[in-house]
């Protein structure tokens, strides 16, 4: 059980982004009376629950105006029992049990001090109350309607696909603790093919930038071709409809220099004064570096180890497939549930010399997935 202060976009975007030591963070949404009783007995029991679920499954409580609200009734007005120290979403994450056992007890030290069991009680209902009121910031972020609360939702890190899982009737503590040891293959599977094995072929992935530069270069040297064969065909061509052959096949990105040379033969033989024009020699010279370009693009990678390569992308491809599948499967028995999903951005650090821990998320990799695989069957389609 951990305890976050900030909004819950910020909440979100920290989770999914950044580095902790949680894999799955479990937000229960719940606003009546028995729901906040029965959120409070789970952190009266913060310590229990947290052995049971881990350090990688995480309940989120917010600490959202926490301060202000955590007080107790006392004979001449209401007294803050929390002097705790809140951690925002840019910082650590603050472990509810030890929050817990930070709470100012020396204003209790006198007069009708409080039972320590009692103490722990009202606290824990004062967390409860203040993660209550962060309900309908999380319903409208996450687009949860009034008829599904109570309910819980499933984040999973580096992962931009989250699960609504409508909760019992009358949920319990032991509903929900089994929900939180029911993630556990999740974070497995999480871990294993997301967050802790290196993306299958950098190699292809610089291939792939220094190939993008290449194609950069050869579209902008296309549009001075286009430019300077539009001028030539405008001055010479008797009728546009003479022209636009010319014109499309010179600037087309499929024709290499031979080829635009023999439609160019056939232009000059019907306007013979074009023969003088100066911009000639500038096309073919910048048709030359195209082709250069294009022979870059590839480089040198051969067949079979592009055929190699597509397959092991295509099993990463189907591992994170896997893994939004897995999210999907996530409900109570003879429960309803459904996914929907919310891109996450990373905050920026403070000043130049914050370092933020990141993760890859499945959407990153799933485009360079994709990326590398257009690559490579344009490589295999070319025939070297």
């Amino acid at each position: 059980m951990i305890i976050k202060e900030g909004t819950a976009e910020d909440i979100h975007n920290w989770f999914i982004t950044e580095k902790t030591d949680e894999i799955v963070l479990s937000i229960f949404l719940g606003t009546s009376r028995e729901d906040v009783e029965m959120l409070s007995w789970l952190i009266e029991q913060a310590s229990h629950v947290d052995g049971i679920i881990g350090r990688k499954t995480g309940f989120l409580l917010c600490a959202d105006g926490l301060r202000a609200a955590s007080s107790v009734g006392q004979p001449g007005g209401r007294e803050n029992i929390i002097n705790g120290v809140y951690k925002r979403p840019q910082a650590e994450t603050l472990v509810a049990r030890e929050f817990i056992s930070e709470f100012n007890m020396e204003r209790w030290r006198n007069g009708d001090q409080l039972s320590d069991k009692e103490y722990y009680r009202d606290a824990s209902k004062a967390l409860a109350q203040s993660t209550a009121r962060m309900v309908p910031d999380f319903m409208e972020l996450y687009g949860i309607s009034r008829s599904e609360l109570p309910c819980l939702i499933t984040l999973v890190k580096g992962v931009h696909t989250f699960n609504v899982t409508k909760c019992p009737a009358q949920p319990t503590e032991e509903h929900l603790i089994k929900w939180l040891e029911k993630v556990a293959d999740l974070i497995e599977r999480v871990e294993r093919d997301l967050l802790l094995r290196d993306f299958e072929a950098p190699e292809i992935l610089q291939r792939i930038k220094a190939s993008k530069g290449h194609a950069g270069e050869a579209e902008a040297k296309l549009k001075k071709i286009e430019k300077a064969a539009h001028g030539i065909v405008t001055k010479y061509a008797s009728s546009v409809d003479k022209a636009l052959p010319i014109l499309s096949a010179l600037s087309s990105s499929e024709l290499n220099e031979e080829q635009k040379s023999v439609v160019m033969q056939s232009f000059l033989s019907d306007f013979p004064a074009a023969k003088l024009d100066n911009r000639w020699p500038k096309i073919f010279s910048l048709q030359k570096r195209i082709d250069n370009l294009r022979e870059e693009e590839f480089g040198s990678l051969d067949r079979q180890s592009a055929k190699s390569l597509a397959e092991k992308l295509s099993d990463e491809k189907n591992k994170l497939e896997a893994i939004h599948t897995a999210i999907s499967s996530l409900s109570f028995s003879n429960g309803v549930s459904r996914v929907s999903r919310r891109g996450a951005i990373p905050r920026r650090p403070e000043n130049n010399w914050e370092t933020v821990d990141r993760v890859n998320t499945a959407t990153d990799l799933m485009l360079k997935a994709n990326d590398a695989i257009k690559f490579v069957a344009r490589f295999l389609a070319t025939g070297s």
